[in-house]
């Protein structure tokens, strides 16, 4: 994902019609992830449940320059799942 953000500067600096076209695929990305994660009871995490969650937030985050509080409940979300998950916990015990 941050390649193609990468990208898609480098597209916006020399040409506007196809950084919108970069836009709507980085929305449909966000789309997708938001079904994936309801398809998999993101509230029961389970494997990749977190690393979903985080891109996500990192995509909301692009396509909201603004601040919102929406975005910071999601970080919030995110954190206490990764708690429950225990991976907070040291891995050596």
């Amino acid at each position: 994902m941050s390649a193609f953000i990468q990208q898609q500067q480098e597209v916006v600096e020399t040409a506007i019609p196809s950084g919108l076209e970069v836009e709507n695929v980085v929305e449909t990305y966000r789309a997708l992830t938001v079904h994936c994660l309801q398809a998999g009871n993101y509230l029961r995490p389970s494997s990749f449940t977190i690393e979903t969650l985080v891109l996500n937030f990192v995509l909301e985050q692009h396509i909201n320059v603004d601040i919102e509080i929406s975005n910071w409940a999601l970080l919030g979300v995110i954190i206490r799942l990764a708690f429950c998950m225990g991976l907070h916990r040291d891995p050596s015990q």
